[in-house]
């Protein structure tokens, strides 16, 4: 393995460009999977989707502009008309939809924790910035809330964040013991 990616460091600039779009293409896929699976709850419109596990990976796999990219092309997917989102019909009604605001912050958290993993790979920054992200994640869902469902930031804080913290402690530690581990075999290749 320690020889394919030795490989893969000598390519120009210009394979690495095109292997890290096509990954891109690739995370932007994974956030439409992780759209269906969703889980509706009876007392908030948004509903528990994988999403908010997949679009901090982005950053941490692919850095703060290919991470954050993946999740604009997701966006963009979803305003040509497709239905790629979990709780928003496609076009520019999507802007409209409850969940418009955790789409947004899809990209902020993929640039977030991007930024992050391109600056360092040790354990401690990861796991503040997975932390962090969501946290910007949930900040612009309930802006979104607010401003879609006209509700107070009480009501968008009961329907857009506490039913979803426990299953984000899941998903921040899932997310952290597969980055650590990938920020290992960083540092075995390039110590920092």
């Amino acid at each position: 393995m320690h020889e394919a990616i030795v490989k893969i460091q000598a390519w120009s600039r210009t394979e690495k460009l095109f292997l890290k779009s096509f990954a891109a293409a690739v995370f932007a896929f994974f956030t439409v999977l992780a759209a269906e699976v969703r889980i509706p709850l009876p007392f908030t419109p948004i509903p528990m989707t994988l999403q908010t596990f997949v679009a901090p990976l982005a950053g941490g796999f692919l850095g703060a502009a290919f991470g954050a990219g993946s999740m604009l092309l997701y966006m963009a997917l979803g305003i040509a008309g497709l239905n790629v989102f979990a709780a928003a019909s496609g076009g520019l009604d999507f802007f409209l939809a409850p969940s418009a605001g955790y789409v947004l912050g899809f990209v902020l958290a993929a640039w977030i924790l991007g930024y992050v993993q391109d600056r360092t790979t040790k354990n401690v920054h990861l796991l503040a910035a997975l932390i962090f992200t969501h946290i910007v994640i949930f900040a612009c869902g309930v802006a979104g809330l607010m401003l879609n469902l006209n509700l107070s930031i009480q009501e968008a804080f009961a329907k857009g964040v506490a039913p979803f913290l426990i299953g984000d402690v899941f998903k921040i530690s899932a997310s952290y013991l597969i980055l650590a581990s990938y920020n290992r075999l960083r540092r075995q290749i390039q110590p920092e």
